[in-house]
């Protein structure tokens, strides 16, 4: 697709202008891929969730004595408590997959297509706003997230997928360099942490 229209560009030469809306070939774009949520993210929420329900059991069982039911329930939770631990520390490799669906983000002058699955959408240059990064405290993660205009069609609430880049820090924070650069967002300040 174009990036700047949406056009579907099947069978025209990459570096031939778009024949809707006139852009720049696709020659010298930046194709960016990364995955929609990380592994690791769902089952820190999941601990969180399974720390909790026990802290929760075990404020009830102090304030009423227990019986052999409760002190059934405590020890399913410390169970399930000890395999999200393993699963979060890598040590049960079947239980959590490494990575989440992916997505491409094919960056150009004049906007982003953005590919999951068999779904494609197009971003206009004129709708983007800024570009943010951030990166994960869990493990060697950075997310990308499309800032748009209110005025655009997905607005700054849109649906538009984020993009967590896996690899070495220095690896990721280039990327989104890089893609600041092809569309000229350079000139801000950058926001990343």
């Amino acid at each position: 697709m174009c990036p700047a229209c949406g056009y579907l560009r099947a069978g025209i030469a990459t570096d031939a202008r778009c024949p809707e809306c006139g852009a720049d070939g696709l020659d010298g774009c930046l194709v960016i891929t990364g995955t929609r949520r990380t592994a690791h993210s769902t089952a820190l929420g999941a601990l969180i969730i399974a720390v909790g329900a026990t802290l929760a059991v075990l404020m009830h069982l102090s304030a009423h004595r227990a019986g052999p039911a409760s002190v059934a329930a405590l020890a399913f939770l410390l169970v399930a408590d000890g395999t999200l631990v393993a699963a979060l520390l890598g040590k049960l490799p079947g239980l959590v997959p490494a990575r989440g669906r992916t997505i491409i983000w094919t960056v150009h002058p004049g906007g982003i297509e953005i590919r999951e699955g068999a779904s494609r959408k197009a971003i206009r240059r004129a709708e983007v706003i800024r570009v943010d990064c951030a990166d994960s405290m869990v493990g060697p993660v950075s997310q990308l997230a499309i800032i748009r205009s209110r005025r655009s069609a997905g607005g700054i609430l849109g649906t538009t997928p984020v993009l967590y880049l896996h690899g070495e820090l220095e690896a990721r924070r280039q990327k989104w360099r890089d893609i600041r650069r092809v569309l000229e967002l350079d000139r801000e300040p950058e926001r990343g942490r």
